[in-house]
């Protein structure tokens, strides 16, 4: 492959953790080599530059995965996985990576081995870590630690179940007492939330408390570098029950510091009887996870050991930092360099190398995956239609390989074809794409959002550079844009494109029987919002609440952020006919719709509502803002009741009207009945046939 013009890297970058000081050296390094980077931190809440053009190559190492994304024309996966087995919810971790990655680099000869017996048959490639020896080495200067002993065992790095720290404060207590010089130091490099409540049972244990209880020192705060935390202790203790490859205890080895470890996984790769005591351990089963359990009494004896025998001197210091010698930062920058180097040049395979579109085309469809609810059920429906209407069709779910030569026309669901339209586009440079836009912009429903959430008192919600990125590249590269509402194509328009390439086809809606309430004492009536702010439940609590309607009840399905604001809190504390209940599963839910009279959805931004759409299968009325896209299809008055959007006080109206009008709630549920037959699934079907052969035949 000839020089690249420039990488795409995404990943941690900014918070600190081992994952961005592995990045930041990489990206670095690339870049003193010449290659052009562009960084796409998945941590950072700072708007990034967007590349205009597709990324010669793209690399992707962080934590959560972004297995989704693979935008570029060459795709490597940096992979250091920590268990025997790949974990359930992380199958499809593995169709992506061998479906849409080329290349797989991991740190240590255990995840290569773990991940190819799991299943990954892409090209696996070593790239170990380094360590820098200017900073971590057998004399840099030591942290002043208050309450260090005599003789001083550390543990540093992320505080986890996977790590053993409960292992490690459960033998130290065990082993030792407040008689002996001797004091554990616990450093956090990074934190992650939701271990708080454990890491509080592991350091609130009774045991550490009493007094005789031998010295722990817990510290929890960022430092750029460990380095003074090894050189201010005797020996590195590393329970951990899964490593892929363990970067603080190469770090403490190369400061000179003996470790003892857990025997088995990636450390295994530098940790040797020359710098490291080996901790027994057993294969075993724990929460979905194959993982080792080390064995207390003998990690009792290893620290016991290590503690008789005392400090080290000086030259056995050296030796113990030279044992890893060979790993620096150069030999990773070196590897990375070289295997760039070998990519081989893509060349074009075009089959229909003239660009031609044929009168019956070959058809793929791409897409999450099929199902009952809202866009799965989309989903299963066009796939449905398209495989009824076009002889040569291929559809592709998210876990399937685009494994076509050749392809007229794609139609894929937002969020999901950027990757296929990418290697659409290599095949047939004049391939007709076609998206079809679940939402609307997504910087314009982040702001929203974020907008209502600030008002609630939360903390704001931000989207990754890729994310941001891939949503508009998709929007971008498609020739045209299907959009379920009038609402959702002003957003578009507004941003920028142009209207002919912005088609309207609202969803199907399933309509069986609509189910009416009789003899309704208490009016209920059912919000539904996983964006619960986007939605309007603040302007929602705020009208219930001057309203303060006694035969009334709100049923509201949202998520548990809900509880975390204050100034709802307030509304909810104040009303107890609000009844908030979380988020089920669809067959679950859609029994909510016979106990319900009415739904409400105020949403300041909505580019349809599929629950709206539902309920009126039901025989649901519906208030609706007019910036909720399913207002296209209903009539004021008639089949369901328009408020302003933001408007208060037109939703305390629009909330009153059913109050006080009971008949009124049979009547306009049968009128919201009769507009939902006529946007059944089969006109859907029937208009989006049409619609795709129509884009198509403009195209030949």
């Amino acid at each position: 492959m000839n020089k690249p013009n420039y990488i795409l890297f995404q990943g941690n970058i900014d918070k600190l953790s081992s994952f961005s000081l592995v990045n930041r050296i990489l990206v670095k390094g690339l870049r003193e080599l010449g290659y052009k980077v562009v960084v796409f931190p998945t941590d950072s809440d700072k708007k990034a530059v967007f590349p205009k053009d597709i990324p010669d190559i793209y690399i992707v190492h962080g934590h959560p995965y972004d297995y989704r994304s693979s935008p570029g024309r060459f795709n490597i996966f940096i992979l250091n996985y920590e268990y025997f087995q790949i974990k359930k919810e992380d199958e499809v971790l593995v169709n992506r990576l061998n479906n849409y990655f080329d290349l797989v680099l991991v740190s240590t000869h255990f995840v290569k081995d773990t991940l190819s017996k799991n299943g990954v048959n892409v090209p696996i490639k070593l790239l170990p870590w380094g360590v820098d020896g200017r900073e971590y080495n057998p004399f840099a200067k030591p942290k002043k630690i208050p309450d260090l002993k005599e003789f001083n065992c550390v543990y540093a790095g992320t505080f986890t179940e996977r790590k053993g720290v409960d292992t490690l404060v459960k033998a130290y207590l065990q082993e030792f007492s407040d008689k002996e010089n001797v004091s554990l130091v616990i450093k956090e490099a990074m934190r992650w939330k939701h271990f708080e409540p454990w890491i509080e049972k592991v350091m609130g244990q009774p045991a550490m408390h009493k007094s005789s209880s031998p010295k722990i020192i817990h510290i929890n705060k960022e430092d750029e570098s460990l380095s003074g935390y090894f050189t201010a202790a005797d020996v590195g203790v590393f329970p951990f029950r899964g490593e892929g490859f363990g970067l603080p205890i190469l770090e403490c080895i190369a400061s000179g510091r003996p470790v003892i470890v857990t025997k088995g996984t990636g450390p295994m790769d530098y940790c040797s009887p020359e710098n490291a005591r080996f901790i027994k351990a057993k294969k075993k089963m724990s929460g979905g996870k194959l993982q080792l359990e080390p064995d207390v009494k003998h990690l009792r004896l290893l620290m016991r050991k290590a503690f008789e025998r005392g400090k080290m001197r000086d030259e056995e210091r050296v030796a113990v930092s030279k044992s890893v010698g060979k790993f620096t930062w150069e030999r990773t920058i070196d590897a990375l360099d070289s295997i760039i180097q070998q990519i081989p040049q893509k060349t074009s395979s075009l089959k229909n190398k003239s660009g031609k579109i044929h009168s019956h085309p070959i058809v793929a469809y791409t897409y999450y995956q099929k199902g009952v609810t809202s866009w799965k059920k989309y989903s299963l429906k066009a796939d449905m239609f398209l495989k009824k209407n076009f002889k040569n069709y291929h559809s592709i779910s998210f876990k399937d390989r685009f494994d076509l030569d050749s392809v007229d026309l794609i139609i894929g669901q937002s969020e999901y074809s950027l990757e296929n339209f990418l290697r659409s586009t290599q095949l047939n440079p004049n391939v007709l794409k076609i998206l079809h836009q679940e939402g609307t912009v997504l910087e314009e429903r982040v702001r929203i959002t974020n907008r209502e959430r600030q008002k609630c008192g939360l903390d704001l919600i931000h989207k990754t550079p890729m994310e941001i990125w891939r949503n508009k590249l998709e929007c971008d590269l498609s020739d045209y844009i299907i959009v379920p509402s009038s609402v959702s194509k002003n957003y578009f328009l507004e941003c920028g494109y142009p209207e002919r390439k912005i088609k309207i086809l609202p969803y199907g809606i399933d309509t069986d029987k609509p189910y009416i309430r009789s003899n309704i004492d208490k009016v209920k009536f059912l919000f539904v919002g996983t964006d619960p702010f986007r939605k309007g439940i603040r302007i929602l609590f705020e009208a219930w609440d001057q309203l303060n309607l006694e035969k009334a009840e709100l049923i509201c399905f949202v998520t548990q952020d809900v509880m975390l604001s204050k100034l709802l809190l307030k509304y909810l504390v104040k009303n107890s006919n609000i009844k908030l209940k979380k988020i089920v599963s669809y067959r679950e839910f859609s029994k909510e719709y016979l106990n319900i009279d009415c739904q409400v959805l105020p949403s300041f931004e909505d580019s349809f509502s599929l629950t709206i759409g539902e309920g009126m299968g039901y025989g649901k009325p519906a208030i609706v803002s007019a910036d909720t896209g399913i207002s296209d299809i209903i009539t004021h008055l008639h089949d369901g009741y328009i408020v302003k959007t933001g408007s208060v006080e037109e939703l305390k109206e629009g909330i009153l009207y059913f109050y006080e009008n009971r008949k009124k709630i049979r009547e306009m549920g049968e009128a919201a009945y009769e507009t939902g037959k006529k946007y059944s699934w089969k006109h859907f079907g029937q208009s989006f046939i049409h619609l795709i052969k129509s884009l198509y035949g403009e195209s030949i």
